[in-house]
């Protein structure tokens, strides 16, 4: 059947799911908020939920009734506990939400603000527009078995080098008849249509590899783009994804068209694009997004869907694969629409993106999750390891065949670099998430984490799920934006073969998709992960989303209750940073006055660097 589990017959009816009933893992009746400056007739408040407070007071006891002023209005109360001086109180009414939202602690956030906005228009008019659709066209019929020479005429005839080659080969000493050909039909027409394949199938993945100029900083960058397209024609039948008329690879190989036109507009980012590793950065798509309004996900997306019309039932498993490479990135102008086909693109993207941070750009934690996750078609490290090295020596010797005497070093198989403590530090809040979040992995199936730092939050989870030891490194998962989302619907069979579900920011679903949330967390077979935002107040704004994952609410540690990890966040984060740029632009010291989100010290540093 394959390891997605594709190739039923679509006439089988489908079998009657089962709900399931999942392991509690929050006791709590309603999640609690940490409060600042919040004050109260009996003194000042320090936390509260929906229905209790707890405050600084004194003479109090368990069991006591009295009335408690907050900002003008009056609760009745009765002490559920004293600790010392704080005592707890529960509510015979809930508390208004408004207090809540005025006193709520929340990190100190600055947002990314584009220094100007990238004018798209021009890019319909882009001298190359033509060239590429041509280029385009013939990646998706070559491998067509219902193409002719009309269409390969047609996209020929624009690509003047291509035609020059067909014309030459057409009319050299083997092949020519009674007379020269000038025509690109008549040339077709002598050579053969198998030939005049091969000779474009060339020249689509030699020659367009050579020919972005723009990226003349990119380091091996022919190299690259010949070995993604391999790494993808390989993996993609691994994971039962049918690559129709060489759709996905074509938008593989074209995907740095963005690149090469952010990099006309940007001389900044043209020196930055030096490589796969900066490529697939988020530091670089909120960097581009600084510089111009708009990152490549976005360009790519304007390029190919709205100005040539190409892929469209595709690019948005592009975007999702980069959202399973690093789970922070969020789309800002567009939406996507969800399928089976799209989710199963995303997922081989996504390993194919994970090979290539490794093989050309070193990052031992993209190789240490790559060949982990090869592990789930069967083989063992060693035997993947032996199995790209030798992908890695047949695209070295027709590399060297076509005259590029650059070649791809054999690679090991890395170790994981990181542990949860190198990622959140210690301490009773740490070790209480994490052990919740173990238990996802074990005898829970499901999960909804609560954030105040989605960056952050998003990143430790990304990190979490790929860790050793990780119930997940080896089993297929996908990612779905709620807030990107405009499908209609969200029926279960689109997520068969994927063992885990991550719904970011489930509050920001759309309402409309909300009984197909509910019926998937019911029903579905594997493991649900959800994040949410804690200022979202969902006991207050969704109680029925609220009543229906209540139980299964983790809390990611606050930086309120813990000030080493804000540390290590606003440590790691400088240090990428720096390294981004490849200088010390981001200290740790200048964030040391207040308590930071992540995106706070990202916008910072790139207003600092220019």
């Amino acid at each position: 059947m394959g390891l997605f589990g594709f190739g039923k017959k679509k006439e089988q009816a489908p079998q009657q799911q089962k709900s399931h009933s999942f392991k509690s893992l929050n006791k709590r009746s309603y999640p609690r908020y940490i409060l600042k400056g919040a004050k109260s007739s009996l003194g000042e408040v320090i936390d509260c939920s929906k229905v209790s407070l707890r405050l600084v007071s004194s003479g109090l006891k368990v069991g006591d009734y009295l009335d408690v002023e907050l900002e003008g209005r009056i609760y009745e109360a009765e002490v559920s506990r004293v600790e010392g001086s704080k005592v707890a109180f529960r509510l015979k009414e809930p508390l208004f939400k408004e207090f809540i939202q005025t006193h709520r602690f929340e990190p100190l956030h600055h947002a990314i603000r584009p220094k100007k906005s990238l004018e798209l228009e021009p890019i319909e008019h882009d001298g190359s527009l033509q060239e590429n659709r041509a280029i385009i066209n013939l990646m998706l019929e070559i491998e067509d078995p219902n193409t002719n020479i009309s269409k390969f005429k047609e996209n020929i005839e624009v690509l003047s080098d291509l035609k020059e080659k067909i014309l030459a080969r057409a009319n050299s000493i083997e092949v020519a008849g009674r007379g020269r050909v000038e025509d690109v039909a008549m040339a077709v027409s002598r050579l053969g249509f198998d030939e005049v394949k091969k000779i474009v199938y060339q020249y689509i993945t030699y020659e367009v590899s050579l020919s972005h100029n723009e990226l003349q900083n990119f380091e091996n960058f022919e190299v690259y783009n010949i070995f993604m397209g391999t790494l993808f024609k390989k993996l993609a039948p691994l994971f039962n994804f049918k690559d129709t008329k060489n759709e996905g690879q074509s938008l593989l190989t074209m995907s740095s068209v963005a690149a090469s036109i952010l990099s006309n507009e940007c001389d900044r980012l043209r020196d930055l694009y030096d490589g796969v590793g900066h490529l697939y950065s988020f530091e670089m798509r909120k960097y581009e997004y600084f510089l111009c309004g708009y990152d490549f996900l976005e360009i790519n997306r304007y390029y190919f869907l709205e100005s040539l019309g190409v892929f469209k039932y595709l690019y948005d498993g592009f975007v999702l694969a980069n959202s399973m490479l690093d789970p922070r990135y969020g789309m800002r102008n567009f939406k996507i629409e969800l399928s089976g086909r799209k989710l199963r693109f995303a997922y081989v993207t996504y390993l194919v993106l994970l090979g290539l941070r490794y093989i050309f750009a070193g990052d031992k934690q993209s190789g240490y999750i790559f060949f982990h996750r090869l592990k789930r078609l069967g083989f063992t490290l060693s035997e993947g390891k032996e199995w790209i090295n030798q992908l890695i020596a047949n695209t070295n010797k027709r590399l060297h065949r076509v005259g590029i005497e650059k070649s791809i070093k054999p690679i090991d198989i890395p170790s994981n670099l990181y542990t949860p403590e190198s990622l959140l530090g210690s301490g009773i809040y740490t070790n209480y998430f994490l052990s919740r979040f173990t238990e996802l992995g074990n005898e829970a199936k499901r999960i909804a984490i609560r954030y105040e730092d989605s960056m952050f939050t998003h990143e430790v989870l990304e990190r979490l799920l790929n860790m050793e030891g990780s119930h997940y490194l080896t089993r297929p998962f996908c990612i779905v934006p709620c807030a990107d989302l405009q499908d209609d619907e969200l029926p279960l069979a689109i997520f068969e073969g994927f063992d885990l579900l991550i719904f970011k920011d489930i509050h920001r679903l759309d309402p409309s998709l909300m009984q197909d949330f509910m019926k998937l967390w019911r029903d579905f077979e594997g493991e649900i992960l959800c994040t949410f935002d804690a200022g979202s107040m969902i006991e207050y704004s969704n109680e029925r989303l609220y009543e229906l994952f209540k139980e299964q609410i983790v809390d990611f540690p606050s930086y309120a209750q813990s000030s080493v990890m804000q540390m290590k966040m606003i440590t790691s984060t400088c240090a990428r940073i720096n390294d981004f740029f490849g200088k010390k632009c981001c200290d740790l010291e200048e964030f040391k006055d207040g308590v930071y989100a992540m995106e706070s010290v990202i916008a910072k540093s790139f207003e600092k660097e220019g």
